[in-house]
C-alpha cells in the first residue's frame, strides 16, 4: 500500500569543490598581476619625479642615518676608547657629511661617568654606507656600559 520512499543519493560535491579552487586560484593570480603592475608603474612614477619635488623632503640626520654597528674598544694601551662605526645612510636623496656624534660611558649605577661629542669626517651618499674607525676620550675606569649616537650632520642633496 505505501511504498518507502525512495532515498536520494548525495550527489557528488567534487565538482563544486574543483570550481571552487579554480575561482580562488584566479583571483590569487589577478590580484598578483594587478599589485605587481601597481608595484612597477609606482616605481616609474617615482622615478621620473621631478627632483626639486623629491628635494623638498627635509633631511632628518637623526633619521636617516641608521648604526649598523658600533664597537668599542682599547687601544693599545688601554686607555683611550677608540670606536669602529658602521653607519647607512636611508635616504635616497641626501648625502650627508661632517656627522656629529656622542658617546657615552657609565658605571654599574647607571650613573654618567664620561660624555664626549666629535666629528666624523666621512661622506656617506644617498642609500650609501660607510664604516668609520676614531680615538674617543680616555677610557673611564668602572665603565659598565657605553653608547654611541649620531646627533647631527651636514646635508646635501643631490
Amino acid at each position: 500500500m505505501f511504498e518507502q520512499p525512495l532515498e536520494l543519493e548525495p550527489q557528488s560535491k567534487k565538482g563544486i569543490w574543483i570550481a571552487a579552487a579554480l575561482i580562488i586560484v584566479l583571483a590569487v593570480a589577478v590580484v598578483l598581476l594587478l599589485r605587481s603592475k601597481g608595484s612597477t608603474t609606482s616605481k616609474t612614477a617615482a622615478a621620473e619625479a621631478h627632483p626639486a619635488a623629491v628635494a623638498n623632503q627635509k633631511a632628518d640626520p637623526a633619521h636617516d642615518l641608521q648604526v649598523v654597528s658600533a664597537q668599542m674598544q682599547k687601544d693599545s694601551s688601554g686607555t683611550v676608547a677608540t670606536w669602529v662605526v658602521d653607519i647607512h645612510n636611508l635616504s635616497p636623496v641626501y648625502t650627508y657629511s661632517a656627522i656629529s656624534y656622542q658617546t657615552t660611558y657609565a658605571g654599574a649605577d647607571n650613573q654618567i661617568l664620561s660624555q664626549n661629542t666629535g666629528v666624523i669626517p666621512v661622506t656617506i651618499g644617498p642609500n650609501g654606507e660607510q664604516t668609520a674607525q676614531f680615538s674617543d676620550v680616555q677610557y673611564p675606569t668602572g665603565t659598565s656600559w657605553y653608547r654611541f649616537q649620531v646627533v647631527n650632520a651636514k646635508s646635501q642633496s643631490q
